[in-house]
């Protein structure tokens, strides 16, 4: 088993509205789990109205198929989230 682990930075300016942050994060965050089967969570910076940070995981049988699907959540993420994605770190880890 493999696993693909990461996390998101998206900043996003002029948001003045906490609420309106945690909807589009709840809306990404269940995206993310329905399109990629994958787990998706804000980890950090829950009251920056600015900035968010998500942390990523999902299981591939694979290595390549982690990174492959790993891959593919990021770009999907940057190229449709509510914000600028500004870091992406992920890592594979296997286990037997």
């Amino acid at each position: 088993m493999w696993v693909a682990a990461g996390k998101i930075v998206l900043e996003f300016w002029g948001n003045q509205n906490i609420k309106e942050k945690r909807h589009q994060m709840a809306d990404l965050l269940t995206e993310i789990h329905k399109q990629f089967n994958a787990s998706a969570a804000e980890v950090s910076d829950f009251d920056d109205l600015e900035r968010c940070v998500i942390g990523l995981a999902l299981a591939a049988g694979t290595e390549q198929g982690a990174r492959a699907a790993m891959k593919k959540l990021l770009e999907h993420v940057d190229t449709n989230a509510f914000a600028r994605v500004v870091v992406e770190d992920t890592d594979v880890f296997g286990y037997d």
